[in-house]
């Protein structure tokens, strides 16, 4: 007879980026690797977000969060306060009984417009 999982929440995490797509996707996907995380779904929400899930082993919540700080995109500050939440549990996983585990987060990482000169002149011309 199997026996009843727990679910495993998942941590909402929002974030913005001005670079371009091909630059901050393969560093992104870099920065889970290196962190041993993995990409469970990726998919885009519209023409300017992403969404990511990913699995992590609790233990590597600190290396993900300072990689991800790495990467130049800018956590909003629910973020920040979540994964500092993260580095508190983990750091505190030998006296609460939870060591080792695995963390779901749902990263959505919004790329602002780039604007193009052409696209400045036409609005200021437009304004005049």
């Amino acid at each position: 007879m199997m026996e009843n999982m727990r679910e495993v929440p998942t941590v909402e995490l929002e974030a913005f980026t001005d670079d371009h797509r091909r630059g901050v996707l393969p560093e992104l996907n870099t920065c889970l690797d290196d962190c041993g995380g993995w990409v469970v779904e990726r998919r885009a929400n519209s023409a300017t977000a992403m969404e990511f899930r990913i699995e992590l082993r609790r233990e590597n919540v600190l290396d993900l969060y300072g990689s991800l700080m790495g990467t130049g995109i800018e956590l909003t500050c629910n973020a920040h306060a979540m994964l500092t939440d993260l580095c508190t549990c983990r750091r505190n996983a030998k006296h609460l009984n939870t060591v080792g585990g695995t963390v779901v987060l749902r990263l959505l990482l919004h790329f602002r417009e780039q604007f193009t000169l052409p696209m400045l002149l036409a609005t200021g011309s437009a304004a005049a």
